[in-house]
């Protein structure tokens, strides 16, 4: 957001290079890396002679076996079902991987194997990207402080995903009482929502995911609460603000702030502060973002509501948003808020109106949704009601 904000204004007024000149900046451009490869594979035409197995790999061990029996006649439930012993499967051997990764990390082995790093040694040794290699090990770090996480992970009751989504609240030193109702929470809703919920523990210092639960209950939104000393900055004018960003990024903004500093200066005949240059740039950009026509923001306030984001558990989605009656129109459905949810285009036209229903939603918007897709039912706060 900081490099949006700096963009926009820097279009608007330029940068200042000397004083009393407008120049652009150029900034030194970071040296890309050297792509690794790994030794180049002669590709082998199949032989013609070879029959395909319509179960993949032939010699399947014995605990895949059952996977693939009756394949053919398996329904969607079935297969659900197979699936999901295949996941558990993968987790096991993900959880059997980590303490093995993290050895060959400790000790650099992978220079045996001929790889500079250890993300080249998963990429073509392991067949992993780097960042789960990475995942991993982080994971496998946290186990060691974390029992209740490692049960839950290496039986495969947490994805991997899952299971790295709950670091930083079972990493702090006084969530000891809390993790394992961290675990159960994390098995019981979306990954999406397990994320979220993980970030507003973190902001607002509570760590008990009951209170989550108790929100979700009573259909109250969780509000983040700032501390007192916070609230008195505000108020006297000395609050700070500092925000993470990558060097490039952060000199721009640095650049462009300065140069909003002297034109208010010379506009103004006195000193400015970086607070009245900042507070002069976000006016610029809620200005020059402000929806022109007054007949827009009725669907945009539905999409700002639901966070700009498709609400259909699991769906991580951004863009071509619609928004959708819960109550269809042709059913007389009034457009009121609570009668509208933000869909992505793929979920509203495919899933919801595509003819065969996958996806019923009912209720009322925005805490009281419920999804019914055809293997799981989910109720508010991306929580799992039945598989």
């Amino acid at each position: 957001m900081a490099e949006v904000i700096a963009a926009e204004v820097m279009s608007a007024i330029g940068v200042d290079g000397d004083p009393g000149h407008t120049t652009p900046l150029q900034f030194p451009r970071a040296a890309n890396g050297c792509a690794v490869h790994g030794p180049v594979r002669e590709k082998r035409s199949p032989d013609p002679r070879a029959k395909p197995s319509p179960h993949g790999p032939l010699h399947l061990p014995a605990f895949l076996a059952p996977l693939v029996e009756g394949l053919e006649s398996a329904d969607a439930v079935e297969l659900d079902a197979r699936l999901r012993r295949a996941l558990r499967i993968e987790q096991r051997w993900l959880a059997e991987i980590g303490p093995l990764l993290l050895e060959v990390a400790h000790s650099r082995s992978y220079r045996f194997r001929g790889c500079p790093n250890l993300a080249v040694f998963a990429r073509e040794q392991l067949g992993m990207s780097p960042r789960k290699a990475h995942a991993l090990l982080r994971l496998e770090r946290a186990c060691a402080d974390s029992p209740e996480l490692r049960a839950a992970f290496s039986s495969g009751r947490l994805s991997w995903v899952q299971a790295h989504a709950l670091i930083p609240v079972l990493g702090l030193e006084h969530a000891g009482p809390w993790r394992t109702a961290w675990v159960a929470h994390a098995e019981a809703i979306s990954v999406r929502r397990l994320e979220e919920d993980v970030e507003r523990a973190l902001v607002k210092g509570e760590l008990d995911p009951g209170s989550l639960s108790e929100n979700l209950q009573t259909g109250a939104h969780p509000t983040v609460e700032k501390p007192e000393d916070e609230c008195l900055a505000s108020q006297t004018g000395t609050a700070t603000l500092f925000f993470v960003a990558p060097t490039d990024v952060a000199r721009l903004f640095k650049a462009v702030l300065a140069t909003v500093q002297r034109r208010i200066e010379r506009r103004n005949g006195r000193t400015a502060s970086e607070s009245e240059a900042l507070d002069a740039m976000l006016e610029h950009c809620f200005e020059t973002w402000a929806l022109p026509n007054a007949k827009v923001p009725r669907d945009h306030r539905v999409f700002e509501r639901d966070g700009w984001r498709c609400t259909v558990p699991g769906c991580s989605s951004y863009r071509n948003l619609h928004n959708h009656h819960i109550q269809f129109r042709s059913h007389s459905g009034p457009d009121d808020p609570w009668n509208r949810t933000a869909l992505c285009a793929a979920h509203h036209q495919r899933a919801v109106h595509g003819g065969i229903g996958r996806i019923r939603i009912r209720g009322r918007a925005p805490d009281g949704l419920r999804y019914e897709l055809p293997l799981v039912s989910y109720g508010p706060g991306d929580r799992i009601l039945h598989r």
